[in-house]
């Protein structure tokens, strides 16, 4: 959260600027009317002010957000500063544009602190005040007396008495934006007004970010008071934040959205059927083309869709642009680039070469949109709550990592359609689904390596499940964030993090790498002389820049399948150390369970249930984890054969794997329904060392020193090599379903 100026916020941010003749007349109007309630400062415009906040910042704010969150005494709203802000309010309607530019809308301000607001996909809110349309939401199967939807501005009133009240109440206008934002697709964004005392301060919520103006005295500054109010009564819903290119609707009894694209065969329009995924920043529908808004029957011979509406950086390619220019590299690619490949991995390759659909969920449209509003100079304020934390807020603790600056670009409103309908594997419920995914998307990974590019953003969401006559298949998406991998270019990246923190690569997580290249460090008898250094040399010397490389999509996956198997298997305890997190640094647990060498093995027998120790997974992850920690230590990172081992060895693993995994039946849970029985603590560092089960089996002796030549013979024997010596017969079976994916494909592509 971000704290401005409150000329900035004015000039920059507001709904649109009233002139200084109609705030006067306004004013004028006021006065006769006796709401001014105190004497005013007529001077108008507002004077810049500094980036301050009238209410002084505590000394300790972890104590004050642990006290605001564990404060059980029922909020009171205090309006004795603003008694007659209703009244205010509706004389501002009728303060006409004396330019007769304007013309008022149909949002008015209501009193709601006992009145919930309805939320359609999230949880109900209340707030003290809102300004919003009373007739938006009326017809259908019932009429909604408040709805979020309708709602334009959130408003909170405090006696503003201690700072504990202070935050509570700004933490719950947050949360409010939050709901706002993730219920109504419309929303670009949404705006809020808090009153603490005499003091006022604005706020905005977008897609990109979130900022608050420095806090003025409407009392003695009212013409201010007057001019907020104005662009809320008489802006046009796009100033309020209303996209006008999508639609709501009554349809089959039910509400729906109808989305509109430009594209190179003219303007479609999409009605959503359902939602598959919703976020703050994108969000997906099955859909269907549809004629018009107003006629929203099915086009004749149309196909469902998946239609995402999202928000990219400006200026970036769009996810068109960049799967075009990934597939146009796919066909540059000959059968000799990948000879390196096991037989079955070549196979895999050559198809998904040929078909690249087969692997990747396929773009048919795309339109980019505008741009949100710019970011003014700001700062960051540690008296704000974030909107990342506002839903489930939970107490601070000394253990927790604190965030860092990143930078905020522009963003620009983005919306592309999928030939492809699926699920997102986060939503999966069968664990046999998932074992097929990840096969699936590791030779989609391999693709990408053959084109000489990164995905960046490997997660559960990113993999989608589609489904038809021949069974279920697992397709890559969200390229947005893919870049090229020149091997030549040496330089990192310098953008900000990109991808989920639960799967980010532990290196551009930590933003260093995880095997430092040192020096020898000599000491001679020149170290006796010059002044003495409590720290020697070799641990003053700065990190060297990370570059995302293709390893680094492979341990997402690793990531994922860790992740699958240890949180989401139905049945299996709660995962007690912090290994999955959504700080911006990952937690010292998740770096030693990465990095645990020969102690890996062991602690994952302790943590995966019986039935997949048996299938060997334990022995998988450990072999594919050595495979990826080898490559960080010695690998040429800017070297394609450096690359190919990685795909070698963890191909041979996970082929076997597939295979033991073939007869088990196990259900996943919903990851939204599994919360953890108490209060996440922050525990220090420690290695995973459970105490090692009593278990028969083929485990090495302890304490014997492992290497990667040990794993490459050893490999087939501790995952079952009479298994081995038969799979590529089932894949070759399975090569003839991809085939007739792919031909289907094809054929669709033709038409």
């Amino acid at each position: 959260m971000f704290l401005c100026s409150l000329s900035d916020f004015l000039e920059r941010l507001s709904p649109f600027s009233p002139h200084a003749r109609w705030i006067d007349n306004a004013y004028d109007r006021l006065k006769e009317k006796k709401l001014l309630g105190t004497p005013a400062n007529g001077n108008f415009p507002v004077k810049a002010d500094p980036v301050r906040e009238v209410l002084n910042e505590p000394d300790d704010m972890t104590a004050v957000k642990r006290e605001a969150y564990f404060d059980t005494t029922p909020e009171h709203t205090d309006k004795s500063s603003i008694e007659h802000l209703a009244n205010i309010v509706e004389a501002l309607r009728n303060c006409a544009d004396p330019h007769n530019e304007r013309k008022s809308n149909m949002y008015r301000y209501k009193d709601s602190p006992d009145r919930e607001v309805t939320v359609e996909m999230d949880f109900d809110f209340k707030m003290d005040g809102v300004i919003a349309n009373p007739g938006t939401y009326e017809g259908g199967s019932k009429a909604i007396p408040l709805a979020s939807g309708q709602t334009a501005v959130v408003m909170g009133f405090t006696k503003g008495d201690t700072p504990e009240k202070i935050y509570k109440k700004r933490q719950r206008l947050v949360t409010a934006a939050n709901h706002i934002m993730n219920d109504d697709p419309r929303r670009n964004w949404t705006y809020g007004v808090t009153i603490e005392s005499t003091n006022m301060s604005l706020w905005y919520f977008s897609r990109s970010y979130s900022m608050k103006s420095a806090s003025f005295n409407f009392k003695k500054d009212f013409k201010t008071f007057i001019r907020v109010f104005l662009s809320f009564l008489y802006a046009t819903e796009e100033e309020l934040g209303y996209d006008p290119t999508i639609f709501r609707r009554y349809h089959d009894n039910k509400w729906c959205y109808i989305y509109k694209l430009e594209t190179t065969k003219g303007t479609k329009y999409y009605r959503t059927i359902k939602p598959l995924y919703n976020s703050r920043k994108s969000r997906v529908w099955k859909v269907i083309e549809v004629t018009s808004p107003k006629d929203l029957a099915p086009i004749l011979g149309g196909h469902e869709a998946a239609l995402k509406d999202c928000w990219v950086d400006e200026g970036s390619l769009s996810e068109k642009e960049i799967q075009t220019e990934i597939f146009d590299r796919l066909k540059a690619v000959k059968e000799t680039d990948y000879s390196w490949a096991p037989i079955g991995l070549q196979r895999k390759l050559k198809i998904g070469i040929t078909f690249p659909e087969a692997y990747f969920v396929k773009v048919i449209w795309d339109w980019k949109l505008g741009v949100n509003k710019e970011k003014p100079e700001c700062k960051h304020d540690p008296f704000l709550p974030s909107p990342r934390t506002s839903n489930t807020p939970t107490p601070l603790s000394a253990g927790q990592i604190p965030s860092v600056e990143r930078g905020y670009k522009v963003k620009q409103h983005y919306r592309v359609v999928y030939a492809d309908v699926g699920e997102s594997l986060a939503y999966a419920t069968s664990l046999s689904d998932a074992v097929r995914a990840f096969k699936d998307i590791f030779v989609a990974l391999a693709l990408l390596f053959l084109a000489g590019w990164v995905h960046r953003d490997v997660s559960e969401g990113n993999i989608i499940l589609v489904r038809d006559e021949h069974g279920v298949r697992a397709k890559l998406n969200d390229l947005e964030y893919a870049r090229p991998f020149n091997l030549e270019d040496g330089e990192p990246n310098t953008d900000s993090k990109t991808g989920t923190p639960y799967f980010m690569p532990l290196e551009i997580h930590r933003g260093k790498p995880l095997y430092r290249k040192r020096g020898p460090y000599k000491v001679s008898i020149s170290s006796m002389h010059g002044v003495w250094n409590r720290y020697p040399q070799g641990r003053t010397h700065a990190s060297p820049p990370v570059r995302y490389n293709f390893a680094h999509d492979l341990e997402s996956l690793w990531w994922i399948i860790v992740w699958i198997v240890l949180n989401r298997v139905k049945g299996v305890p709660w995962l007690k150390r912090m290994i999955f997190t959504v700080f911006d640094f990952p937690h010292p647990d998740r770096e030693d369970f990465f990095m645990m060498d020969d102690l890996l093995e062991a602690n994952l027998q302790n943590l995966i249930v019986d039935t997949l120790c048996e299938c060997k997974t334990h022995i998988f992850l450990t072999i594919y984890n050595h495979s990826l920690c080898e490559f960080y230590e010695t690998g040429k990172r800017q070297e394609a054969t450096s690359y190919q081992s990685i795909y070698d060895d963890v191909w041979e693993a996970m082929v076997i794997f597939v295979s033991n995994m073939s007869k088990i039946h196990m259900e996943l849970e919903d990851p939204n329904t599994r919360v953890p029985p108490h209060l996440v603590s922050f525990p220090d560092s420690q290695y995973l060392n459970l105490g090692k089960r009593t278990r028969s089996g083929d485990n090495d002796s302890p304490g014997r020193e492992r290497t990667a030549k040990d794993y490459s013979s050893r490999k087939k024997r501790k995952l079952g090599e009479d298994v081995f010596d038969g799979t590529y017969g089932g894949e070759a079976a399975e090569e003839d379903t991809v085939q007739d994916m792919a031909g289907i494909t094809r054929e669709e592509s033709k038409r």
